[in-house]
């Protein structure tokens, strides 16, 4: 594949872009008495991010019963304060010059794009093409498939980049290929597991990724 041929990279949003893993977990935690489960220490953070992502609340203690509405409390919890939290170091240089490249820039979010644009905006990403919105968290390969859809794109344009073992499931779901980045919710020991076509530990080496991948082609990765 030449790199005139991959036309878009499209992004997670909480954890790839958003720096809101700390949030979270203030979250959860204000959310423990309600849910009956135990408030997390910070020494026990680490140890989150070694979870399959689907598997957080199950681990933290919440009933099957309450498992929808935990993660709806959690989501809207969180999206009432996305707009002031910060983009991660470096980050917003990479996705710019992505950008001047030719790259057409994309957000795949449960959250909704009243609640993401602020963030861009107070963040300078406000040149990112694109924001898909779907209220379901566990379902991005269907996000995925409207965006190749409506964007006119072939699987072989699109590149996706995540911080979740869920969206390297994604991505494999809709056949196309994922960037893992380790600066997010799961740590890089729980991504290696699901083998992403990448991963990445600093914001640059997306830079570096993406050449690579151009240069040998689509085809090389497996």
């Amino acid at each position: 594949m030449s790199i005139k041929s991959a036309k878009a990279v499209i992004f997670d949003f909480d954890g790839t872009l958003c720096d809101d893993f700390r949030e979270l977990i203030v979250i959860l935690n204000s959310m423990a008495k309600e849910f009956g489960y135990e408030k997390t220490p910070l020494e026990k953070i680490p140890a989150l991010r070694e979870l399959p992502s689907q598997d957080l609340f199950c681990v933290l203690g919440v009933t099957p019963e309450k498992l929808g509405l935990a993660v709806k409390n959690v989501v809207t919890r969180l999206a009432s304060r996305i707009h002031g939290l910060p983009s991660f170091p470096g980050l917003v240089d990479v996705l710019r010059q992505l950008s001047t490249q030719g790259y057409r820039l994309g957000i795949l979010t449960s959250n909704s794009e009243e609640i993401v644009r602020p963030f861009l905006l107070n963040n300078r990403l406000d040149f990112v093409e694109f924001i898909y919105s779907q209220s379901g968290v566990f379902d991005k390969h269907r996000m995925i498939a409207n965006v190749l859809e409506e964007r006119e794109l072939d699987k072989s344009e699109i590149i996706y980049v995540g911080d979740e073992t869920r969206d390297i499931e994604a991505a494999r779901k809709a056949g196309v290929a994922v960037i893992a980045v380790s600066w997010g919710f799961n740590a890089r020991a729980i991504l290696e597991k699901y083998q992403p076509d990448f991963i990445v530990d600093k914001p640059v080496e997306l830079l570096e990724v993406l050449s690579d991948y151009h240069k040998k082609g689509s085809n090389a990765v497996q």
